[in-house]
């Protein structure tokens, strides 16, 4: 694990162009680790799996207050590491929506690829999804917190979803500073600044924005991402069946198949 500022906690894999991957809130970088080396062509990549402030080895939060911070802490890293080079950010949920800011923020970002990204911070301000689940393997429930989640989030139950969540989400729960989000939240920050203005904005950058939602998610639902990306020329949505706001758990085979796709409109 190395440092950025001391606040950062990051790995590094590879060589190549670079791609930054975000995850989401309550979480950690290997949630995103755990999907992408397996798809992500490595040959030919460097890829950065960041832990977000509060989140995984990212502890040190001094001095972040907001959202902007996180998004200006998150800049600055990425201009210190690759320069002037093109980057592709990848981002889930909260990571997504960050991945939204930079790309706006970053004339060097050709490329973004979001699932179930966060588009308006105030989750009471949010049209979601009914959750449902579709039954494949019998998995008991033990009553832990984890099991808890699980079948809040997925929809796709299985023997190996379950494994999935147990290695890609559950090492993230135990390092969250909950405290410290739940902070920034009652204190109005945890939008950004600009969130009213960030798709307008965005809509300036002629990049291919890829963005995988799920029918059934009960935390940022579909519709307002709808509503929000039309205003982006070079958006690719899709919307799976298959999946809420587990995704990359619940349709990790949807993901592989629209990062190759991906992977041909950013032609780098």
């Amino acid at each position: 694990m190395k440092f950025y500022k001391q606040q950062l906690a990051y790995q590094v894999f590879g060589d190549g162009q670079p791609i930054y991957f975000l995850h989401g809130m309550s979480l950690s970088g290997i949630s995103m680790s755990g999907v992408y080396e397996k798809i992500v062509a490595q040959s030919q990549f460097r890829r950065y799996y960041v832990d977000l402030p509060g989140m995984g080895a990212s502890q040190n939060v001094s001095g972040i207050q907001s959202a902007d911070d996180v998004a200006d802490l998150l800049a600055a890293f990425i201009q210190e590491t690759a320069g002037d080079a093109p980057v592709i950010i990848v981002g889930h949920s909260y990571g997504g929506y960050l991945a939204f800011i930079l790309a706006q923020r970053l004339s060097n970002v050709v490329g973004i690829f979001n699932t179930c990204p966060v588009v308006i911070a105030a989750s009471d301000q949010r049209h979601v999804a009914q959750h449902v689940t579709k039954v494949v393997d019998a998995v008991p429930n033990d009553g832990s917190a984890a099991m808890k989640g699980y079948y809040f989030m997925n929809v796709i139950i299985s023997l190996k979803t379950w494994a999935a969540y147990q290695h890609q989400v559950v090492p993230g729960q135990q390092q969250f500073n909950s405290q410290f989000w739940d902070s920034i939240r009652q204190n109005g920050h945890y939008a950004i600044s600009n969130e009213a203005q960030l798709f307008d904005q965005l809509a300036e950058r002629m990049i291919p924005i890829y963005v995988l939602l799920g029918r059934h998610d009960n935390i940022v639902g579909y519709e307002d991402h709808l509503a929000k990306l039309k205003r982006l020329p070079n958006s690719h949505v899709v919307i799976d069946d298959n999946a809420g706001h587990s995704l990359l758990i619940d349709d990790p085979k949807l993901v592989d198949q629209q990062w190759q796709q991906f992977m041909r409109a950013v032609a780098i």
